[in-house]
């Protein structure tokens, strides 16, 4: 789609410009992405809470990224949140008595 790494970069940032993950209207923001350019990567910041400290009310960033590719922009900004996300929910769903992770290891 894009005809060189740095044109796909200036397309993401573009789109971030304008980009929306929440709920503005209540605050709720709990991540943010940003490409980082030295890298030519695709950053996604959540701000989580440590379950192996339940009682820490803290919240912590957890940093992942993606390499930039010559996808459109959106699609690589969706990729990004919805592998992630859906990737830690799966590792943290515990089922029945015995705590069986069904989604996990995909």
């Amino acid at each position: 789609m894009y005809d060189s790494i740095t044109e796909a970069m200036d397309a993401i940032d573009e789109e971030l410009n304008w980009f929306q993950w929440a709920y503005p209207d209540r605050g709720e923001n709990h991540g943010e992405l940003a490409v980082d350019r030295d890298t030519e990567r695709l950053v996604l910041i959540v701000w989580v809470a440590d379950n192996e400290t339940p009682e820490d009310e803290e919240v912590k960033p957890l940093h992942v990224s993606q390499a930039i590719t010559d996808e459109d922009a959106q699609v690589q900004i969706r990729s990004i949140i919805h592998n992630y996300l859906c990737h830690e929910a799966d590792e943290q769903m515990w089922f029945g008595k015995e705590g069986k992770r069904v989604f996990y290891p995909h």
